[in-house]
């Protein structure tokens, strides 16, 4: 919507009132329709991006609204401009504004959706109103353009209205007066409908439609594309690959994992390379990590040190500490010891298996504590069941 011109205002009647019984009548409608809504001076202010000592001055008649906030007031007050300055019932002026549906109301719809908030009727009343009504003036003063907008809340409180330029970041608002009554160790859940591009820390949660790229996360992550940050306190969701330093949680990603320590579970669709991990893990990829105390499945190589469960690999076990669990290897297996079953499409070569061998290739070991069964050579020092193979024995039993 255009500002208001003093041009475009044409009188529709010759009244003869005075500059101050102008200014008695705004004075007296701005604040019988604020308290008609419920609405307080504060959140006028807010909606007209002014100081509450300002709306005092207009309510007060001393002082006039600038002529670019009229329409601001009328959405908020569901009113029309003529009513403003001339009373209730008046319609002394015609503008623009009043002509044609304005750029407020046709993006409105939009503003309702980023805001989750409905704004009020005309009739609108209880505590809910004001900040009902707030919702549609956060677009008035804008043309209906193709210019990208953002608008943030805190609730259904506006804190601030930018135009998007890329080459100019957007600072993340937050409301001064609120911060003052949390606790220090308070956190702040951040919302973004599109990538976060954050310079700085978050203590609380972030969700993001896009990627995310920022600094230390106090809480979860969930984002729709990949997420680049440091350490993350939380849980993180991402539609996208994942780069980070420590997760205190569980780590779920559409692609690849690129971290330090990950206190819970890790599910990625790519491959994963981090250190230690507390949880279970799974790969669509290849896997190089330290310890894992659950248990493994990969669709590529796996490489780590000692896994507190099972294995199941669709590739080589390339090089591992200990496994507790059962191992169930598509390819070759290389491994210090396994305290269960090895099964291999390959060649195996562990110190020691505790359980049943099944390979298709060459056994290779120290000990075996069951039954063994090879496609070809075995060699090993003790074998505490029976062996089969096509190839060379060699044991101690």
């Amino acid at each position: 919507m255009k500002p208001l011109l003093l041009n475009k205002i044409k009188p529709q009647s010759t009244s003869d009132a005075s500059p101050d019984a102008a200014k008695v009548i705004l004075a007296s409608r701005l604040k019988d329709l604020r308290k008609q809504h419920n609405i307080s001076q504060d959140q006028v202010a807010q909606a007209c991006r002014v100081s509450v000592q300002a709306v005092s001055k207009w309510e007060c008649g001393q002082s006039y609204p600038d002529i670019e906030l009229l329409p601001v007031l009328a959405n908020l007050f569901h009113a029309t401009i003529g009513s403003l300055l001339c009373g209730e019932g008046s319609a002394p002026f015609e503008t623009e504004s009043d002509a044609h549906p304005s750029a407020a109301e046709a993006v409105a719809p939009a503003a309702d959706a980023i805001t989750n908030v409905t704004a009020a009727g005309p009739n609108a009343s209880g505590p809910n109103a004001a900040a009902d009504a707030i919702a549609e003036p956060a677009t008035a003063g804008w043309p209906d353009d193709d210019v990208l907008r953002i608008v943030q809340f805190r609730g259904r409180k506006l804190l601030g209205r930018d135009e998007y330029d890329l080459e100019q970041p957007i600072p993340l608002l937050f409301d001064d007066e609120a911060l003052k009554q949390l606790p220090e160790d308070a956190h702040f859940h951040v919302e973004i409908w599109g990538s976060a591009q954050i310079e700085g820390d978050i203590n609380g949660d972030l969700a993001a439609g896009g990627g995310v790229n920022c600094d230390d996360v106090g809480g979860n992550i969930e984002a729709g594309g990949t997420v680049n940050c440091d350490s993350i306190g939380g849980n993180v969701d991402a539609g996208g690959s994942v780069n980070c330093d420590n997760v205190d949680g569980n780590l779920s990603a559409g692609g690849c994992v690129n971290c330090d320590n990950i206190e819970g579970n890790v599910d990625a669709g790519g491959s994963i390379n981090c250190d230690d991990v507390d949880g279970n893990l799974s790969a669509g990829g290849t896997v190089t990590c330290g310890n894992v105390e659950g248990n493994v499945a990969c669709q590529g190589n796996l490489t780590c040190d000692n896994i507190g469960g099972g294995v199941s690999c669709n590739a080589d076990i390339i090089n591992c500490g200990d496994i507790e669990g059962d191992v169930d290897c598509q390819g070759d297996l290389t491994c210090d010891s396994i305290e269960g079953d090895a099964n291999s499409r390959g060649d195996i070569h562990c110190d020691s298996i505790g359980g049943n061998v099944n390979c298709d290739g060459n056994v290779t070991c120290d000990s075996i504590g069951g039954n063994v069964s090879a496609g070809g050579d075995v060699t090993c020092d003790n074998v505490g069941g029976d062996v089969s193979c096509n190839g060379f024995k060699a044991n101690n039993q």
